[in-house]
């Protein structure tokens, strides 16, 4: 509301560089754009697959689950490039080269038409471009994946017969696949195949993804307030090119730059602003980009709702008071628009108020009092229309078909293009391969480091870090005489960082792995590194911008 007051366009999404590519693929050919069914879902499934999905490290409350579903027989499959925690809970584990997941699924969809594994019936009456995908499936037999994924062909024939033979099956995509630049092409191919195979809707049937729950009616409701957005909305590419040529007069900076790829070229392009605000917890590096700095309220100090991976909503009372002048974000942003548009921004007087006016305005969220939430500790689950009504769980396509215009998926939108996969770009594996960095580079979130900002300054978490390390196959660090403990540089086209090798067979050779989350200015040396996007290329596809997968080399420091 504030922003659309302001007269800006609207606000940068969060899932930009990390399930963005996922949300759009999911909503442009099944017309819902988070997962297609709830977690509880999994132990009525016969295989699941945490397709690059890392849910001990991730979302670690979600092991319940995975506990249950193995308990109720189901059979998880994990594919990742790297043994994890989650690795546990797997009975199989195939472990591609990082990128090479649309290559995977492509060969699965021509294994079960080869092998009559689907209802051409059902098929037919499902989706629109049978034979683009057919096409696109036809090149992959199980020799060319194993050739592309760097797999056995028995590991992958054995894969796509538990595909094959399944009867429920849930996929459970993680938010790596977002962040190639193929991913686009491999999620549409996922989905295919849960398509083929019958398995989107109904009981232990659907997709999860990492962020699939955010309820609905945002939009809905600054509408109502404020009117229609009269300008459209504007993506971070084009957003980074408005800042380099100096064309910006003022970015409120509320996130971190170090997000994406490339990081230190986007400081650079943040300064050619005129005027930058940033709004944050800590002295970190957005502090040297900005001209002011407002500090903000953590979430323990003020109260709101808050929503989990599930649509469910709970309610969240104030547990101390901010420090200082600091001021939680209701207030902030209410200050603002009321001070630019009172006849327009709606004055309010805390977060129960404004809670109350929205599910007064939007109809999904009717039943969803503040009340009814402080007496929910697990959360309401959106949406909610009437009080009494049975919660949504299971499938989304509660009506049979799917939430497209005419219930179909349409595999053939030429918004997509031709079925096929390529590796992704930067990849040492792919066309544009550079000599001199041979080596992929993969990165994640670790258990201790969730986000940039708020984990690193924590010394409750600061004594679990092991710090930056690299994790390398002990046949990759032997050529490159590289021994366990030994401080080494990973460097890549656009720069260099120090990490720790730790030499382990719980990753592929030719592959290495460092935490994502570290920042300059932590005050503890154990959460304190250089960005690892400061030395990552800036990679697009047609949604966001890319960081996982690229060329590298390690060298003794």
């Amino acid at each position: 509301m504030t922003m659309r007051t302001a007269g800006g366009v609207n606000v940068m999404p969060a899932g930009e560089v990390c399930i963005s590519t996922a949300s759009n693929v999911l909503g442009m050919l099944l017309g819902a754009n988070t997962s297609t069914t709830t977690v509880n879902e999994i132990v009525n499934a016969k295989t699941l697959v945490l397709w690059g999905a890392n849910i001990s490290e991730t979302y670690p409350p979600y092991t319940r689950w995975l506990d249950k579903a193995r308990d109720a027989g189901v059979r998880i499959v994990s594919v990742d490039c790297r043994k994890t925690p989650t690795s546990a809970w797997a009975a199989d584990q195939l472990m591609p080269l990082p990128g090479t997941d649309g290559a995977l699924a492509l060969g699965a969809i021509r294994f079960v038409l080869e092998n009559g594994a689907f209802d051409r019936a059902r098929v037919g009456e499902s989706i629109t471009g049978f034979e683009l995908m057919e096409k696109g499936a036809q090149p992959w037999s199980v020799d060319k994946v194993a050739q592309a994924t760097g797999l056995s062909e028995d590991a992958v024939t054995a894969f796509y017969r538990t595909l094959a033979e399944s009867p429920r099956t849930i996929i459970w995509i993680g938010g790596c696949l977002s962040r190639y630049t193929n991913g686009l092409q491999s999620i549409r191919a996922i989905i295919a195949l849960q398509a083929l195979r019958d398995n989107l809707i109904g009981s232990g049937r659907g997709l999860l993804t990492m962020e699939g729950g955010k309820p609905e009616g945002e939009k809905e409701f600054v509408d109502a307030v404020c009117g229609p957005a009269k300008d459209s909305g504007v993506n971070f590419r084009r957003l980074l090119n408005t800042m380099k040529k100096g064309n910006l007069d003022v970015l409120f900076l509320n996130s971190s730059y170090r997000r994406y790829p490339d990081c230190t070229g986007v400081a650079e392009a943040i300064k050619k602003v005129g005027f930058v605000v940033h709004r944050g917890f800590f002295k970190t590096e957005e502090m040297d980009v900005a001209d002011l700095f407002v500090p903000a309220a953590f979430g323990p100090e003020s109260a709101g709702s808050h929503y989990g991976a599930e649509k469910q909503v709970v309610w969240r009372d104030k547990c101390v008071d901010a420090p200082g002048s600091c001021v939680p974000d209701w207030q902030f942003y209410r200050d603002i628009g009321r001070k630019l548009a009172p006849e327009i921004y709606p004055d309010f007087t805390g977060p129960e108020e404004l809670s109350e006016r929205f599910r007064n305005t939007v109809p999904s969220w009717k039943a969803m009092s503040v009340s009814r939430m402080r007496q929910s500790p697990d959360g309401l689950i959106w949406p909610q229309p009437e009080e009494g009504a049975q919660e949504r769980i299971g499938t989304v396509f509660t009506s049979g078909t799917y939430a497209t215009e005419n219930g179909k998926i349409p595999l053939d939108l030429k918004l997509m293009g031709a079925f096929g996969w390529t590796p992704p770009k930067g990849n040492p594996h792919g066309a544009d391969a550079d000599k001199e960095y041979p080596l992929v580079l993969t990165q994640g979130k670790v258990v201790t480091q969730w986000q940039q900002t708020m984990t690193n300054f924590a010394a409750s978490l600061a004594q679990f870090s092991r710090g930056r390390y690299v994790l390398v196959h002990p046949d990759t660090a032997k050529p490159l005489g590289i021994a366990h403990g030994d401080t080494v540089r990973i460097k890549t086209a656009t720069g260099s960082v120090e990490a720790v090798a730790e030499l382990t067979a719980s990753i592929r050779p030719g592959i290495i792995f460092t935490p994502s989350h570290f920042t300059g200015t932590s005050p503890h040396a154990a959460t304190r590194s250089k960005p690892i996007n400061a030395i990552l290329p800036n990679y697009w596809d047609r949604v966001s911008a890319q960081f996982n997968g690229v060329g590298c080399t390690l060298e003794k420091a």
